[in-house]
């Protein structure tokens, strides 16, 4: 036996990871600059968000900016009112209100979960709904903006204060 023949006796292999030998490949390397480029990315939306959110508040506070559209754009929109037009906006409400729009992402995000074989859709699902519920509670106290009155208004009516776009 040669020196390199024992050396190599000498030193066991070190047995590949379960998830290697199970899958009956290697696991992809790490990238290095990957991490980094989607950190500069998400901080750069992150800025621009947090910038439009200041100026659309600042807007709403000094009635300035898009706020002074806000009332010529709902008397157009009362001044153009009908009973078809009524139920065409109360559907198109409905389905991104609190009953039928969770039901529908919840379904698709269930395919998705059982089609990629993965729990990411349904944690990334949780995360963004519990953002979005924090966020839209928290904005609509900051703007404490009234909504119109009643009697303007196309069910389903709404009670809770209004975003400067008129959203839930």
């Amino acid at each position: 036996m040669t020196s390199a023949e024992g050396s190599r006796a000498a030193q066991p292999e070190k047995p590949a990871p379960a998830s290697q030998v199970e899958a009956g490949k290697a696991a992809p390397e790490p990238v290095a600059g990957g991490l980094s480029l989607l950190t500069a990315v998400a901080g750069a939306v992150l800025l621009t968000v947090l910038i439009s959110l200041d100026e659309t508040y600042e807007s709403v506070q000094e009635h300035d900016g898009l706020a002074r559209v806000d009332q010529p754009l709902l008397d157009w929109m009362v001044g153009h009112r009908s009973p078809g037009l009524d139920g065409v906006v109360s559907f198109f409400t409905d389905i991104g209100g609190t009953t039928v729009l969770p039901i529908l992402v919840t379904l698709v995000v269930a395919g998705l979960a059982w089609w990629w074989r993965s729990w990411t859709p349904i944690v990334l699902m949780a995360v963004a709904a519990a953002g979005s519920i924090a966020m839209t509670e928290a904005g609509k106290d900051l703007a404490g903006r009234a909504r119109p009155p009643q009697a303007l208004a196309v069910p389903p009516y709404e009670t809770s204060p209004s975003f400067p776009t008129g959203t839930r």
